[in-house]
């Protein structure tokens, strides 16, 4: 029984160590991408250590975002806009939707 949760482990090891090369050449090809471009991952592979969650973005992205008004010191500040504006939205949308709902209140 042991031996058989060993070779699972090593062999869920082995799919995520592919799965983060494979990542990694998709963000590198879309940071190098005319076309604006952004995403978000977010993982739980140790829980004990708790999710992590992963922006990344190209150049086009930022230059999109500052078309449409956002400002900020930095890249990094003009994400953080994005992400506070884009969870902001989701919320009134929430709260729009469940407004009347006593189970959310």
């Amino acid at each position: 029984m042991k031996e058989k949760k060993v070779y699972e482990e090593k062999e869920r090891d082995i799919r995520r160590e592919q799965e983060d090369m494979e990542r990694a050449n998709y963000v590198a090809m879309m940071k190098e991408s005319d076309e604006p471009w952004c995403e978000m991952d977010s993982k739980v592979r140790d829980t004990d250590k708790g999710s992590r969650v992963k922006m990344d973005w190209n150049d086009a992205w930022i230059v999109y975002l500052k078309q449409a008004g956002l400002q900020g010191a930095d890249d990094e500040q003009i994400m953080q806009q994005y992400l506070t504006l884009m969870l902001r939205d989701h919320v009134d949308k929430y709260e729009e939707r469940y407004a009347n709902d006593s189970e959310f209140k």
